[in-house]
């Protein structure tokens, strides 16, 4: 209890600890296990897809005990997210069966805040990504363009067993709309040398 009681109240009074830049960072945040700053995303959609991993830089062996981070849209709106169960926990996500709080909290349509407390802590893989969580987007009235979705790091930290911050990094990740295309003129060209056609084929036949 006085744990638990202990990370509410640390998490209170570093809620808008600054992390450092991705040079620096030991945790990194990334988009896809390849680590992709720009993807394009085709047509406008209600349900886009977008994960995020976690990992950190080789050679470290940090462990976390709480995550609290918080994302940004700069096109479409947050519809709905998924992480990892509490309890036996979802196969497939980081901290899976070691959870004790485990959310994605809705701030508005394009802010959107992950609040996670593991029962131990938990360690990182340095060699593989794991995925963090997944948030559906709605992206269907967003006109053809190139959106951003960015970890905010003046309001994000992690926290080790002793309950101190831990260095977060993460880049943009920018994805481009591209709207289905309108019937072009060649096409209605087409369509009127048939009809053109047909007519002329009409005359020479007394239709």
């Amino acid at each position: 209890m006085m744990k638990r009681l202990g990370f509410t109240l640390l998490l209170a009074s570093l809620f808008a600890f600054v992390c450092p830049s991705d040079g620096q960072a030991e945790v990194i945040f990334s988009f896809d296990t390849d680590g992709s700053t720009s993807i394009d995303v085709g047509a406008p959609k209600t349900n886009q897809i977008f994960d995020v991993y976690i990992s950190q830089t080789v050679g470290d062996t940090d462990e976390v005990l709480g995550i609290i981070a918080d994302f940004q849209l700069s096109g479409g709106s947050y519809s709905s997210g998924q992480v990892s169960s509490v309890g036996t926990g979802t196969a497939g996500f980081f901290g899976a069966g070691n959870l004790l709080t485990s959310q994605i909290v809705n701030g508005g349509a394009t802010l959107f805040t992950l609040n996670q407390e593991f029962d131990n802590p938990q360690s990182i893989s340095s060699v593989t990504p794991e995925l963090l969580y997944r948030i559906e987007v709605d992206t269907s009235a967003l006109a053809s363009g190139t959106y951003e979705l960015a970890f905010d790091d003046t309001t994000s930290v992690l926290f080790d067993p002793a309950l101190n911050p831990i260095a977060v990094g993460s880049t943009p990740l920018q994805f481009t709309i591209t709207a289905i295309p309108e019937p072009s003129c060649g096409l209605a060209f087409l369509a009127m040398g048939f009809v053109l056609r047909r007519q002329r084929r009409c005359i020479h036949r007394a239709c």
